[in-house]
């Protein structure tokens, strides 16, 4: 249970210090779509892709035309797929069939109708606001569905989960508000749940580690706090800790030597930080090693939306408030969770794991050489981190 789990994760800390507590995107991501696809209104939209799917697959001569199509016009993918209660990721690519097949399914009703006489299909295929409904939640599960892709092929990294967390958030909040509202409602109403029980202080000191971003208004304090956390860790003390912080405010102001220009699409974060040279590194040595866990952006979310998502999400830990703000649409819909038994849901949906990820283990496989290495006098660890930034003065 949560609480054995907390147990563990306290008595882990205190007896191996370099390993750090980081709670899994990935199963954050699950959560929240699978408790998006349990709405009424997803599992309606699901429902009829498989009346669609199951008529291609089980009339022989509708199936038989529907192949021919799909030779005929190379569509990249495939053809139709399922979706499975055991697994919300076929939801996305059942979705994603049904859109890729569109004008196949409707050519083989409009040449071949007799094949779909008096069935339900014709009804469906007819309605546009079937494939703009289609549209919207493959939209919302494209996100999660990218991350745990991801996972599963072992090449992502927190970051990139972490930014395949934000589209999802990106991709929620575009869903329009004159149609399906309460679905909109209801996906905002689970994101901010699952939300609530996250915390991504070191996924914020990844971003403010990578040279591009940098700076997040309203959060310096808590990343520096965080910093100081897990240097403390990394077998540092006072001194040093009072050090890191300057050389931290002056990389926030790009101060020399941490002006040099960055580019997003060509530049290597690793490489930067690399040029970065003087006496006492030490937020070169605490970057590269978040970097060798947060090191990934990924380039198909705009700088835009990603700006604004992260600034809803300064907005929300300062305030205290929900990511989302439900109450513009107040009128529209008095029950959120109305005719959806949405709270059964959530009650049946287990707590979230914890990862504990050694950092120290991580950063083995970074190869950082120096020829000479710099013997420190980092101080006492025994200091109020709290007392150390309010005498800084931070903005």
């Amino acid at each position: 249970g949560e609480a054995s789990m907390q147990l563990a994760i306290r008595l882990i800390s205190s007896k191996y210090p370099s390993i750090v507590p980081i709670r899994c995107i990935a199963h954050l991501l699950n959560l929240i779509t699978s408790d998006i696809i349990k709405i009424k209104f997803a599992k309606n939209i699901l429902s009829k892709c498989q009346v669609i799917i199951k008529h291609f697959r089980t009339v022989y001569r509708a199936g038989a035309i529907f192949k021919e199509e799909l030779i005929e016009q190379l569509i990249i993918g495939g053809g139709l797929k399922s979706s499975y209660k055991s697994r919300w990721s076929t939801a996305w690519d059942c979705t994603d069939s049904i859109l890729r097949c569109e004008l196949i399914i409707k050519a083989a009703i409009d040449n071949h109708p007799k094949l779909f006489k008096k069935t339900e299909i014709i009804k469906i295929i007819s309605d546009r606001q079937f494939w703009i409904n289609v549209e919207q939640l493959h939209k919302v599960l494209e996100a999660p569905k990218q991350a745990i892709t991801s996972v599963e092929s072992k090449t992502a990294t927190l970051a990139s989960i972490f930014v395949d967390l934000l589209k999802m958030a990106n991709a929620i909040k575009k869903l329009p508000s004159i149609q399906n509202l309460e679905f909109k409602r209801l996906c905002i109403n689970i994101y901010n749940r699952r939300w609530a029980e996250f915390d991504i202080d070191l996924f914020l000191l990844g971003y403010f580690f990578h040279p591009y971003f940098r700076f997040l208004p309203g959060v310096f304090c808590r990343v520096c706090h965080t910093a100081l956390s897990i240097w403390l860790k990394m077998d540092g003390g006072k001194y040093s800790s009072t050090q890191l912080l300057s050389q931290m405010t002056s990389y926030k102001q790009y101060e020399d030597p941490y002006d040099i220009s960055f580019d997003l699409y060509s530049s290597s974060v690793q490489n930067w930080w690399m040029t970065i040279d003087q006496r006492n590194n030490h937020i070169q040595k605490l970057a590269l090693k978040i970097l060798a866990i947060l090191n990934y952006i990924n380039q198909e979310i705009s700088d835009e939306d990603l700006e604004n998502t992260i600034a809803d999400i300064i907005y929300a830990m300062f305030t205290e408030t929900e990511l989302f703000n439900n109450e513009e649409d107040e009128q529209e819909l008095e029950n959120l969770l109305s005719n959806n038994n949405i709270d059964n849901a959530f009650s049946n949906t287990d707590i979230m794991l914890e990862n504990i990820i050694d950092i120290t283990s991580i950063i083995d496989n970074l190869e950082l050489e120096h020829e000479f290495e710099e013997e420190v006098d980092h101080g006492t660890t025994n200091f109020d981190i709290d007392a150390m930034l309010d005498n800084a003065n931070l903005e």
